[in-house]
């Protein structure tokens, strides 16, 4: 019995033997095998990376233009909300005045008044010629300057919806028939961001150009000047994106388009150019 016992212990522990030989030789015929199946497809998933990259890129300049345009009607609203609040504030004083006779009742003197609250010449009398005239002209003048801030946010809004070619063709009939506009460099800046966020980057340049050229003082200079550094960053003009990055950190140092600047800069220097 015992004999059978360590017979059968022998056969168990040959044949285990045996199993973990051939367990060892698929293992090494696999491995051996393995990496030439993987190498034919190595480049296939770097492919769909790049492609994966290229795309997050375009959705994030998309996204980064959504924000400005937010934020830039944010500030056209807080400051279209500030002068009514700060005419309304006028007229009230002014009419509080006149209800007292002067200023010897209680009232402060009232604050000056905007330019075209100003008369240019002393009032005509009610019902004159000349009265009738002067309201005439005034209107004329009002509604002339409600139709052009309607014109820009009908273009704007076009702008908000991403129709951008839309929005291109509107804000060019914008500046086409008022190049005198109070809003013409903001026009002609979203023409170049509307260019910009569709990756036309030649006309996106032109365009910006255009604004730095005409508008030397328009406040949206500032980011005109990053994003022409950005369009030679991402045409691979590297003397150029760094001689147009610089000077925004030098013409505005401090600022949020002076940081931006100067992250980009950081990156190429890492990657060598």
């Amino acid at each position: 019995m015992a004999i059978d016992l360590q017979d059968g212990q022998a056969r168990v522990f040959g044949l285990a033997v045996l199993a973990a030989g051939m367990l060892a030789g698929g293992c090494n015929s696999t491995s051996a095998a393995g990496p030439a199946q993987p190498v034919a497809k190595q480049p296939q998933p770097q492919l769909e990376m790049l492609n994966r990259l290229n795309s997050m890129e375009a959705e994030l300049a998309r996204l980064r233009n959504t924000v400005e345009i937010q934020q830039n009607e944010l500030t056209r609203l807080r400051e279209r909300q500030s002068e009514i609040y700060d005419d309304i504030d006028s007229r009230l004083r002014s009419a509080e005045t006149r209800a007292s006779g002067g200023y010897g009742t209680g009232y402060a003197p009232v604050a000056p008044v905007a330019d075209a609250d100003i008369p240019s010449a002393p009032a005509a009398p009610s019902g004159s010629p000349a009265a009738a005239a002067a309201v005439s002209t005034a209107a004329v003048a009002q509604a002339a300057s409600g139709q052009e801030q309607q014109e820009y946010d009908d273009a704007f809004n076009l702008l908000k919806q991403s129709r951008y070619e839309e929005a291109v063709t509107a804000f060019k009939e914008f500046l086409n028939r008022y190049p005198r506009s109070a809003l013409a460099d903001s026009a002609q800046y979203w023409i170049a961001e509307a260019r910009y966020v569709n990756q036309a980057f030649d006309a996106a340049l032109n365009e910006y150009n255009t604004l730095i050229q005409r508008y030397p003082t328009s406040r949206k200079l500032p980011d005109a000047m990053l994003k022409v550094g950005y369009i030679h960053y991402d045409n691979q003009q590297w003397k150029a994106a760094r001689r147009a990055l610089n000077a925004v950190t030098v013409r505005y140092p401090g600022t949020r388009v002076a940081v931006s600047a100067q992250q980009r800069l950081d990156l190429m220097e890492k990657q060598g150019h």
